[in-house]
């Protein structure tokens, strides 16, 4: 293996690392049922941390966008694969990445509009910021569900892997989401490790047989 595909295997593991560190320097956040003089408090006092933050959030989910080409060149590079939960588990962690970038903007718009907009506006505003993480967590869960089958299928990672993400993922859309995701994420993190320090299985070879005693058949 390459110190390269190393490199890119591991910001699997660096994604949640980052990820944790950015939401434990963000902190508690008001509620989307909070009050708007909460909410225009909370901004007043916080909107340069929170600016920054979102700003922050673009790391991690620049290094998940990684994460998901290294993830689709280990499962392509095994045989007896399906190419459709390879392309899946690409289009999982693309939307999951991209999800990621909106939450971070979201974060950017409503500490920018601090001091400047509505109470009103802050509160709408807060509002949207709190549920624009779905497209991450949607993103997220299809990522686990289809690098599971693939897991499944391949000899690309340990079938422990594959049996853990595919639940995993199904759990991601249910209202135990947000432990499931927390699993899943814990579960990307020792992934990551296996794919730094352990190649890949190579591809079998393809045998073409050609049955030479086999008499053709001639149009009469």
């Amino acid at each position: 293996m390459k110190k390269l595909d190393r490199a890119f295997a591991l910001t699997g593991a660096v994604f949640v690392v980052t990820f944790v560190a950015v939401f434990v320097w963000v902190g508690s956040t008001p509620d989307s049922h909070d009050s708007a003089a909460k909410v225009v408090s909370f901004f007043a006092k916080h909107h340069h941390k929170l600016n920054n933050a979102g700003f922050a959030m673009l790391i991690p989910a620049g290094l998940l966008a990684l994460f998901t080409g290294a993830m689709r060149q280990r499962l392509r590079r095994t045989d007896g694969g399906s190419i459709a939960a390879t392309t899946a588990a690409v289009a999982g962690g693309t939307i999951a990445s991209a999800g990621l970038m909106v939450f971070g903007t979201t974060q950017i718009a409503v500490s920018d509009a601090s001091g400047h907009a509505s109470a009103t506006t802050m509160q709408t505003l807060n509002v949207l910021a709190n549920n624009s993480f779905a497209p991450f967590i949607g993103g997220f869960g299809v990522l686990l569900v289809a690098t599971g089958i693939a897991t499944l299928q391949t000899r690309a990672l340990p079938r422990a892997i594959g049996y853990l993400a595919v639940p995993l993922g199904v759990l991601v859309f249910t209202p135990v989401g947000w432990f499931a995701f927390l699993a899943g994420g814990l579960l990307m993190g020792v992934t990551s490790v296996i794919m730094a320090v352990r190649p890949p299985q190579p591809v079998a070879p393809t045998r073409i047989v050609t049955p030479e005693s086999e008499p053709m058949a001639v149009p009469s």
